[in-house]
């Protein structure tokens, strides 16, 4: 379906997605409990695009079921670009709720195997991982059609018989991995084996919150097709997934946190010895996929314990939602809702404004270096950057 393709009515939707559902394999049209759209911002969407969606909502028609949409290009309330501000009014013509997070399913119930038509493969790869919710990396347009008919084509990962694990990966490590090598973990495993389902035996043990293994799973869906893990003591159903192994694994592999380490060195993460040197001109850009209540509480409560005015400027991406729980005074911190770095006017802000900008996100990281330069972003792990704060307020002391 072209995206400039104009639609007037209900029936002929519905006849285009029944044609995209042969189109594309599926074996029937389902009803979805909920959409979620991605390829909403400016930065990011074209003319076509816009024209779709303007065409849409002079239509008359609108969602069928409950819709949310991607981060945009600006805080909701900050937006100064007049198509931006019409595409907000269009999608809420169509019934769309603007909450302009990728991270929905901390703000609405996922239902284990029901179906829905998501468009951000880490929402994807996190509802079908964690939930078992039946579900298919969409196009943002497909996600659209699918809301405002209720329907979509059953594809790939939403066909029960299609999520059979197919290789066994065990990870060793005696402690929980840390936020960043959850995100090295996730894209190991993406680079290892492609689209074949893997099943992560005591996977539980690995993830000290869902923040970690949101960040397994961004890294993951960002380097592979695939959005869907299993995750032994995270995943509904896991049991279910563990009987199925006998049949279908291809491979097993074993991984340790050795693994992870060499993979960050050929990343280039900072390491402790390699703080001191970008302090100046630096700063620090966390939140992608964005930052949940809880760990954004914590980094506020950890950068608002110093009062060293030479911290790096910290950027926190994250929902209005969690936004609305926080009040701080802290000057080193910036704290930005529906949007985030990638598909925003801060992009060119930051790499103007700063040398370096340091980031715990592998996706992020992967994302930022295809419209940067290498040598401007690099990876750094959520501990090290605790260091950074902490050395921060020591050498101040020393001064």
């Amino acid at each position: 379906m072209q995206p400039d393709t104009v639609i007037m009515n209900l029936h002929e939707l519905l006849e285009k997605i029944e044609r995209l559902c042969d189109i594309l394999g599926g074996d029937r049209l389902v009803e979805v409990e909920t959409a979620h759209i991605s390829g909403v911002s400016t930065m990011t969407v074209g003319e076509a695009g816009l024209r779709f969606l303007q065409d849409l909502s002079k239509s008359g028609l609108r969602v069928k079921v409950f819709s949310t949409c991607n981060p945009i290009s600006a805080p909701v309330d900050t937006v100064l670009d007049s198509a931006q501000r019409d595409m907000l009014f269009m999608l809420k013509m169509l019934g769309v709720s603007t909450w302009t997070t990728c991270t929905p399913y901390e703000h609405v119930k996922v239902r284990s195997r029901r179906y829905y038509a998501w468009s951000e493969s880490s929402a994807v790869a996190f509802i079908n991982s964690v939930y078992d919710a039946y579900a298919e990396k969409f196009p943002g347009v497909l996600a659209l059609v699918s809301a405002i008919t209720g329907t979509a084509p059953r594809i790939g990962l939403m066909i029960p018989s299609r999520r059979a694990p197919q290789v066994l990966i065990k990870v060793r490590s005696p402690r929980p991995l840390t936020y960043t090598e959850c995100g090295v973990l996730g894209k190991i495993i993406a680079e290892m084996f492609g689209d074949e389902i893997p099943y992560l035996p005591e996977a539980g043990t690995l993830f000290k919150s869902l923040e970690h293994v949101k960040s397994l799973l961004a890294a993951y869906a960002t380097y592979s097709n695939n959005t869907f893990l299993v995750l032994e003591g995270v995943t509904r159903n896991y049991d279910e997934y563990r009987k199925m192994l006998s049949d279908n694994v291809s491979d097993k592999v074993n991984l340790d946190v050795n693994d992870i380490v060499r993979a960050e060195r050929d990343l280039g993460v900072i390491r402790d010895n390699d703080i001191g040197q970008f302090r100046c001109r630096s700063c620090i850009v966390v939140g992608c996929p964005h930052l949940g209540r809880e760990a954004l509480c914590r980094v506020v409560e950890m950068l608002c314990r110093q009062t060293d005015f030479d911290l790096p400027r910290t950027f926190v991406f994250t929902s209005r939602f969690a936004r609305h729980c926080i009040k701080h005074s802290c000057v080193s911190l910036e704290i930005i809702p529906d949007t985030c770095l990638f598909v925003s006017k801060y992009v060119g802000e930051l790499s103007k404004d700063y040398e370096i900008i340091l980031t715990n996100s592998v996706k992020q990281f992967t994302y930022l270096r295809k419209i940067l330069s290498e040598d401007k972003v690099l990876l750094i792990d959520s501990e090290i950057l605790e260091k950074v704060i902490a050395g921060t307020q020591q050498d101040n002391v020393h001064r």
